[in-house]
């Protein structure tokens, strides 16, 4: 739930920056839209597509002036985002030694 409600604030901050005029309830739903898809299209690497064009539907359905361009922007924004998080634990997780640190040291160990 918690996660649920971050995400949201976090589309909530991006659309208000991208000047879309929205309120919280759509903007909520696209959120909610946009989990129930990564839940149904699980065999969609990453749900790419999928989402992106639902999320444009659905812009589109809510009356947002070139919903192709603000989806478009939307998308972009929270891929932006997630490929951030994903580079700095990489390499927090490389910094710290990568998987072959402890880990492989004490595999080595049991095989002996």
């Amino acid at each position: 739930l918690v996660e649920w409600l971050v995400e949201g604030a976090e589309t909530l901050l991006i659309v208000r920056f991208l000047g879309l005029p929205l309120p919280l309830g759509p903007i909520l739903a696209l959120d909610a839209l946009g989990s129930l898809l990564r839940v149904v299209v699980f065999f969609v690497p990453a749900g790419l597509g999928v989402q992106d064009a639902a999320l444009i539907l659905l812009l589109a359905s809510l009356g947002v002036p070139n919903p192709l361009a603000a989806g478009t922007a939307l998308v972009l924004v929270k891929r932006a985002k997630e490929l951030f998080w994903i580079a700095a634990g990489t390499t927090i997780l490389l910094a710290q030694g990568g998987l072959g640190g402890a880990a492989a040291a004490d595999g080595a160990e049991a095989v002996k």
